[in-house]
């Protein structure tokens, strides 16, 4: 469902092949890329520089976990990224820094990204927390099925959507 999710998100479609004692061949398409996406151009907040505020990225695949460290870093973010939502929960019990957001993806083993949200909520309501998920958009549920979070950006995200709308919950918080 995640990578069903990713490709109907990216306008792409995906096909099966299937014959039993063959094996099943998944046919992945996408549109075609025009060039590289232009480094983020984040619109400027009222309060602190970048470089003070720290985001802790939680996410449980590795390569995703890399690249949303990197392009927040390289959009002068101080930044932590963590695995899982009890590694999150560790590090804000035990580090002297003040982590201003939480990035976290919403479905991961151990403690999930609700889990880590519940628990952000009851004992620091000033952090604020950004879900995201590689499942269908939020907007395309059933309203049962919606996510309920007050922040969410789903996958997959651009350099430029992912600074913005960093920027946008932080800015928020201020005003």
């Amino acid at each position: 469902s995640t990578v069903y999710g990713i490709v109907k998100q990216s306008q792409g479609e995906i096909s099966v092949d299937s014959q039993p004692g063959h094996g099943t061949t998944f046919h992945l398409g996408f549109p075609l890329a025009t060039g590289h996406e232009p480094q983020a151009d984040l619109p400027q907040g009222t309060g602190q520089p970048h470089c003070s505020e720290l985001i802790l990225v939680v996410e449980d695949d590795s390569t995703l976990r890399h690249i949303a460290r990197d392009i927040l870093a390289s959009s002068g973010f101080d930044v932590v990224a963590v695995s899982d939502g009890s590694e999150a929960i560790e590090f804000i019990e035990n580090t002297d820094k003040s982590v201003q957001l939480v990035f976290t993806d919403t479905v991961m083993p151990k403690t999930t990204g609700w889990q880590l949200r519940e628990y952000l909520m009851q004992h620091h309501p000033n952090v604020q927390i950004l879900g995201t998920s590689g499942y269908l958009d939020e907007t395309q549920r059933e309203p049962s099925q919606r996510f309920d979070w007050d922040h969410y950006i789903p996958k997959p995200y651009s350099m430029s959507q992912l600074a913005t709308k960093i920027r946008s919950v932080l800015d928020e918080r201020r005003n």
